[in-house]
């Protein structure tokens, strides 16, 4: 035997990580015409040893193990291995061996999975090669075997957790589902809801401000009659009690059509000392009646025309001045418009109403601008009102893109700050002509003449409103037709060709808006008859439903006789 020569090669092969049937291929070969095979295959063990590689030599008959390495006898924890059986390792009965080998087999596996038990009972997974040879002159299996119990558990591991996410993916995707046919059902049923809320506030609107229009309009006609000066102040009291009511009516829709996300501004080119002014005009009355002064400043520099919702803007001052004088019994009420000029489009302005009224406490502050909350319980008694006014003029501010502000101290008074940025309008020599000509109309509104007698028809269900746009248009001498409802119109405009038509949009059997259709079927090429919406409709989405209907202009109620003169005036 050359045993450095038999090391060398082991050792050499071992520390390259090959296969040892290639080692024992090659032991074997070398120890051709040298040495037996047991020799050649103990020699290999103790060389091993060293590597504490697992390895057994196995009787395939009997199971019975010949010899272990060091390396399998510290694995399985016993002192000596020979004369121990296969079976007491490997805990799989012969059927499950069996079946493995099969497994092996068909997968083209070159090891087997066994569990293999220590001497301490532990259970561990091995795989086992296992390579026949010839041991003086019997036949034996060379195992060796290695410890795969933490891989396969990893492994289990890693399938747990790709099972577990599977699942949890399966079950956010179900969940997620779920969340979205709920919130889509909700989406719906927000979006009925809104609908329905439209409907409702249309309809309120309409079925309020009908009669309100009604008693409006019969106090103006009585008022074109002589009558005594007690009666002028009873009528007085009629217009201003009835205007209140207008004005609670508007507060309340508008906090609903804001709720509703409703509310929608208009953005139309305005002369901004003008709006101030006539704002101011509206409270001067009850300021001297009150003997507290009223009065305005205007900062220089500012421009004269701006493009934004004169309307809205409106009704913040009038919410902030009308609380401003409600409050004040002694002193003054101003109001002030500064601003800062960003560049030559846009302004940014600053409206102050500053008042030497009561003022308001502290804790008070915090709930100012809730809705329907006032600074104390004993003020709505005292002093009326909603309680609407500054929450729905905060909600404009914001809409606008501004903000309101207050500063306030008991017993001393109160100035709320308005801010907000406009877009400057650069055209103010059109619009100071088009005022010119509107107010040249409007100063000669009793000079209305007409040479001929327009064809109009009215299309109106409610009989007071009847009776009262008769009278007005039989104050001018102008007469016209009456129908109180849409169908009735249509067969109206077959039989007979009207200069205008104004047509209410709300009205049984059928309304305005379909009556609108088919009169404009029906003129197919005639000349084009104008339409005038008259409803109390106020949202601007009825406006643009009437245009799309067909109509060719829109007259809210209560309505301004003014207004319906100068429509028929240019018919």
């Amino acid at each position: 035997m050359r045993p450095l020569r038999w090391d060398t090669i082991t050792e050499k092969f071992i520390k390259y990580k090959l296969g040892i049937g290639l080692v024992l291929i090659l032991c074997g070969l070398f120890f051709t015409n040298q040495t037996s095979y047991g020799e050649a295959i103990y020699f290999t063990l103790e060389s091993l040893n060293e590597y504490e590689t697992i390895m057994l030599i196995i009787n395939p008959d009997s199971g019975d193990i010949i010899a272990g390495s060091q390396g399998a006898r510290t694995f399985y924890g016993y002192e000596h291995m020979s004369g121990m059986n296969i079976k007491s390792i490997n805990i799989l009965s012969a059927e499950e061996v069996d079946a493995e080998m099969e497994h092996a087999y068909l997968e083209k596996r070159n090891f087997f999975h066994f569990r293999h038990k220590l001497a301490n009972g532990e259970i561990r997974d091995v795989h086992v090669n296992s390579y026949a040879m010839m041991l003086d002159g019997e036949d034996v299996l060379v195992s060796r075997i290695r410890d795969v119990t933490e891989e396969i558990h990893n492994e289990e591991a890693k399938q747990l957790y790709y099972r577990l996410t599977i699942v949890m993916f399966f079950i956010f995707v179900v969940i997620l589902s779920i969340l979205i046919y709920k919130l889509d059902k909700a989406k719906k049923r927000a979006d009925e809801a809104n609908l329905a809320k439209s409907r409702f506030l249309a309809n309120m609107s309409h079925e309020i401000r009908t009669p309100i229009n009604g008693m409006l309009g019969f106090l103006q006609l009585l008022q074109a009659y002589p009558m005594s000066e007690e009666q002028e102040e009873l009528i007085d009291g009629a217009k201003v009690s009835s205007k209140m009511l207008l004005h609670v009516v508007n507060d309340i829709l508008d906090f609903s059509k804001i709720e509703a996300g409703k509310l929608q501004l208009e953005q139309i080119a305005f002369n901004l000392k003008q709006m101030v002014e006539e704002s101011v005009s509206i409270f001067k009355p009850s300021a001297m009646e009150k003997g507290i002064d009223l009065i305005t400043h205007f900062q220089s520099g500012l421009p004269h025309y701006v493009v934004g919702d004169p309307m809205r803007l409106r009704q913040i001052l009038y919410n902030l001045l009308s609380n401003a004088i409600k409050f004040t019994h002694k002193g003054k009420v101003e109001l002030r418009l500064k601003g800062i000029i960003k560049d030559e489009n846009q302004v940014f302005l600053t409206f102050e109403v500053e008042d030497t009224g009561i003022g308001i406490t502290p804790d008070s502050l915090a709930l100012l601008f809730e809705s329907f909350s006032q600074s104390d319980v004993s003020t709505t008694r005292k002093f009326g009102g909603t309680g609407l006014g500054l929450t729905i003029s905060r909600e404009l501010a914001t809409i606008m893109g501004g903000d309101i502000h207050v500063d306030s101290q008991y017993g001393k008074g109160t100035v709320f700050f308005f801010d907000i940025t406009l877009q400057t309008d650069n055209h103010s020599f059109e619009h100071e002509v088009q005022e010119h000509l509107d107010d040249s109309l409007e100063s000669n509104e009793n000079s209305y003449t007409f040479t001929e007698q327009p064809s109009i028809l009215v299309v109106e269900d409610n009989t007071i409103n009847q009776k009262l746009i008769v009278k007005m248009l039989a104050s001018k001498d102008l007469v016209c037709d009456l129908v109180c409802h849409g169908k009735e119109a249509v067969e109206a405009f077959i039989h007979k060709t009207y200069d205008i038509i104004f047509m209410d949009c709300q009205m049984p059997v059928m309304d305005g808006y379909e009556a609108t259709k088919k009169i404009r079927q029906i003129e197919d090429g005639r000349r084009r008859t104008k339409i005038i919406a008259m409803t109390a409709n106020t949202l601007e989405s009825d406006q643009k439903k009437c245009m799309e209907a067909g109509m060719d202009d829109y007259i809210s109620k209560p309505i301004d006789f003014h207004t319906m003169l100068k429509f028929i005036h240019h018919q």
